[in-house]
């Protein structure tokens, strides 16, 4: 694992594609009901502190 690790500290290895939404931290109920209720297509939700609810991504999924 370690050589792993370091792969992907050192960008050899893109994991971003892990993160299906971005949302701020002041919608972290909402990503965890995200996350319960689309278990097949929300795959990780990312909590921003400071992240303006304009600035919120949703990777690849859409709205749900």
């Amino acid at each position: 694992m370690p050589g792993l690790l370091h792969a992907i500290m050192e960008e050899k290895i893109d994991t971003t594609f892990l993160i299906s939404h971005r949302l701020p931290l002041e919608e972290a109920a909402e990503g965890y009901r995200m996350f319960h209720d689309h278990q097949d297509e929300v795959t990780k939700v990312v909590l921003k502190p400071g992240m303006a609810a304009s600035q919120k991504e949703e990777s690849r999924h859409g709205s749900h």
